[in-house]
């Protein structure tokens, strides 16, 4: 288990080593370190990062320190949520604001371009799909079992739409700025990703452990931002010349630490990345180890030359986007109105559209399994251009890819009695999705038809409807009959069916309930034993108080008058997201709203955001929040709070009740002005 680093401490022992964080001192100007036709010096040309000291100075505020700690309490349950996400349908886009800084005689024109080119990277980096990604699926990730590389569900957009005055912006223009603001932190531009670029920064970059979205930022050093040519003195030198600095700085704004954390007995808070004992440069090799471990070298939080680093893990990635949804939704809920393509076709997370090829599910089933053999098919998805299949034997790492334009394919020369987990993506108009959750299946053992009649290995179910669905199986040779037995989740009788064919329609279910289901084989031998539960959810009659099967529930919401700051999510005992509000329009002070809902059986967890940190009462306003079954108030927010309040309650035929509440105590924050 890995150990979160003791803030304090990783200040003393950053006092004693702060200087290897910066340029070398024998180095020139970030302007002159390469020259054409130089052969480039790790040593002396080491990557520099001023995330360290930057936090320290911010954690010297208590104010900014105590913000820092309730995010990451709200990680948390975010993390647990994230980790059981299946796949990626609609990724969450973030709206970027680039300002250049004290820039002599450029062309806007020039660093608009050059600004495009660099979030090009930001998209494929933390994304996954970078060219140079094949690095780690053909070689690295051979040396590191068990790691997979991160693909964030996430898109990052340069702003063109409802700029802040005074900035000389249109609509229509991309949100960069020339020499238009000044140092690293801007109110008027909060609800974006700021990048702040400007020479001579005393390093190539830094940013907070966490950013805020208010108006902070990345900085970087006009000497590493964008690739090739550059737009005069903003020009990336070798070997910082292709956009990853970026990458790195943008890691600490979404919560990475670099990899090394602070040394072999305090890590980077992620478990899928080794302990290492410090920083790595220029480009090693892949047997560079320390703390009883091989150094992941190659990771984007790591002080690597950018043409050697290359990936984060999939913890890294995990962690990105808990942060994303647990701190940033003032970015995500701000997307749609200030990129154009967050409501054509990149999606949200905040209410703008995504093409159908990009956000339609991929189910897959598997068929005719035999000891060396299994057919993989999926869903049809509209649009797509091709798509791309991977499989390995559970326990390895290397996958066998495959790309075809149909929905099925016969894999062959397989290990029989063996375990294969495999993936599948689409290529999009756009581009592709990522992989979808992984799938497993068992090969036959290869022996007799009585050595090959098994208990089915997948399953998926059909035709959900209020008092009914179909449950179909892979076909098992050798079969007599097969049998499922089915029951509302968390009762203990089961009732079961048998069959002849690999599917079965049940009825007489009751709407808005989860069900367990298990399959088993007759066989000549007899029967097998059951499969594991597997799960589905009926539909609901439509909630209210008329043909709801579950327990009415109301949530009641009176605003302050900064509505745009309120959300809430409602997220059952699974963590699956069952409703949401907000954000409101501003100048709504007292407004009610107000949403029923029919709950089946089970807890759940109602979080109520405010992304300024000030709650929804009492300085604009009394806000409220209340959660009301039976014509009851079973639990209430005063609204008095900072970033958050959450009530805990279950559900079931006796009615509802709240089992815990807590919330981020609220702090003294700068008065803002109402426009009427």
């Amino acid at each position: 288990m890995k150990t979160y680093v003791n803030f304090w401490l990783m200040i003393f022992v950053l006092g004693i080593t702060f200087s290897s964080c910066k340029k070398d001192d024998t180095t020139a100007d970030l302007d002159d370190q390469i020259t054409s036709g130089e052969v480039d010096d790790a040593q002396n040309n080491r990557r520099s990062c001023g995330h360290d000291h930057h936090m320290e100075q911010l954690m010297a505020d208590p104010e900014f320190r105590a913000k820092h700690e309730a995010k990451l309490e709200k990680l948390t349950k975010e993390l647990y949520y994230v980790e059981s996400r299946s796949g990626c349908t609609t990724p969450k886009v973030i709206p970027v604001a680039i300002h250049f800084q004290n820039i002599n005689n450029a062309s806007i024109a020039c660093l608009r371009t050059l600004a495009q080119a660099q979030v090009d990277i930001l998209n494929a980096d933390f994304g996954g799909t970078n060219s140079d990604i094949s690095t780690w699926n053909n070689t690295a990730a051979a040396y590191f079992p068990g790691v997979d590389n991160g693909e964030a569900c996430l898109k990052f957009c340069i702003a063109d739409k409802n700029h802040p005055a005074g900035f000389g912006l249109n609509n229509g223009d991309p949100a960069v700025t020339l020499n238009k603001t000044t140092g690293d932190n801007n109110a008027q531009w909060s609800g974006y990703l700021n990048f702040y670029v400007r020479p001579n920064t005393g390093y190539l970059g830094y940013a907070p452990l966490g950013g805020s979205g208010n108006g902070d930022g990345v900085v970087i050093d006009a000497a590493a931002f964008g690739t090739g040519n550059g737009c005069g003195q903003v020009s990336a030198n070798s070997p910082y010349d292709l956009g990853r600095t970026v990458t790195h700085e943008l890691g600490h704004y979404l919560l990475l630490d670099h990899i090394w954390g602070n040394g072999c007995n305090t890590d980077d808070d992620v478990a899928d990345t080794p302990s290492q004992a410090s920083d790595n440069s220029g480009c090693p090799n892949f047997s560079t180890t320390s703390c009883g471990s091989r150094d992941m070298h190659m990771n984007y939080m790591d002080y690597t030359n950018d043409a050697c680093m290359y990936m984060f893990s999939a913890g890294q990635i995990n962690r990105v986007e808990a942060y994303v949804n647990s701190s940033l939704s003032n970015l995500t809920n701000n997307a749609v109105n200030k990129c154009s393509e967050a409501g054509t076709g990149g999606g949200t997370g905040g209410g703008g559209t995504t093409s159908t090829c990009e956000v339609t599910a991929i189910a897959s089933t598997v068929s005719n399994i035999t000891a060396s053999q299994a057919r993989i098919n999926w869903n049809t998805i509209p649009d797509a251009v091709s798509h791309k299949l991977r499989y390995r034997k559970a326990g390895t790492t290397a996958w066998t890819e495959i790309t075809t334009t149909q929905t099925t394919k016969v894999l062959t020369n397989l290990s029989a009695a063996s375990t294969y987990q495999y993936q599948i993506r689409t290529q999009c108009p756009i581009g592709w999705t990522p992989y979808n959750s992984t799938s497993t299946f068992i090969t036959l053992t290869g022996g007799t038809s009585g050595d090959d009649c098994v208990k089915p290995t997948t399953s998926s179910v059909t035709n959900i409807a209020t008092n009914a669905a179909t449950v179909g199986w892979n076909a098992v040779p050798g079969a007599i009959r097969y049998r499922i037995r089915y029951r509302v989740q968390g009762t203990t009788n089961w009732t079961g069916k048998n069959t002849t064919t690999n599917s079965k329609t049940l009825t007489g279910l009751q709407a808005g309930k989860n069900y367990q289901y298990q399959i088993r084989t007759q066989c000549a031998a007899g029967w097998t034993g059951f499969t594991s539960n597997q799960l589905f959810t009926t539909t609901s009659n439509g909630g209210g108080t008329t043909g709801c099967n579950g327990v009415d529930v109301r949530v009641k919401v009176k605003l302050d008058y900064y509505g745009s700051e309120t959300t809430w999510e409602l997220l059952n005992e699974n963590f699956n997201q069952v409703a949401v509000g907000g954000p409101y329009a501003d100048n709504q002070e007292g407004a009610v709203k107000n949403k029923d809902l029919c709950l089946p059986e089970g807890c759940y967890t109602l979080y109520i955001d405010d992304a300024y940190g000030d709650g929804i009462c009492c300085d604009y306003g009394n806000g409220f929040l209340k959660v009301i079954s039976g014509g009851q108030v079973i639990g209430e927010s005063d609204g008095y709070f900072g970033y958050y309040d959450v009530i805990e309650f279950c559900v079931d035929e006796e009615g509802a009740r709240v089992t815990n509440q807590r919330k981020d105590t609220k702090a003294a924050k700068p008065l803002k002005t109402m426009s009427e």
